[in-house]
């Protein structure tokens, strides 16, 4: 399964979008020091769109079948 978080480096808005995967999901947003500032139960049926203020993150993207997903993203 195939995870793209685009645009990165990103002016604010990105998207996140998850191949061949509809279901729940659990997005969490850290810092670039891994303080988790972020927790959201979300339920992904196609391309989702995040905002985040600029800065450098950690996405972490848990999907229903165990299978984790991190990526940093840098927002300018």
């Amino acid at each position: 399964m195939s995870v793209k978080i685009y645009p990165n480096p990103s002016k604010g808005l990105f998207y996140i979008e998850i191949q061949d995967y509809r279901g729940p999901v659990i997005l969490k947003i850290s810092d670039s020091l891994g303080k988790l500032l972020e927790t959201h139960h979300l339920m992904y049926s196609g391309l989702m769109s995040w905002r985040l203020e600029e800065g450098l993150y950690i996405i972490e993207i848990s999907l229903s079948n165990n299978q984790i997903i991190k990526q940093s993203i840098v927002v300018m």
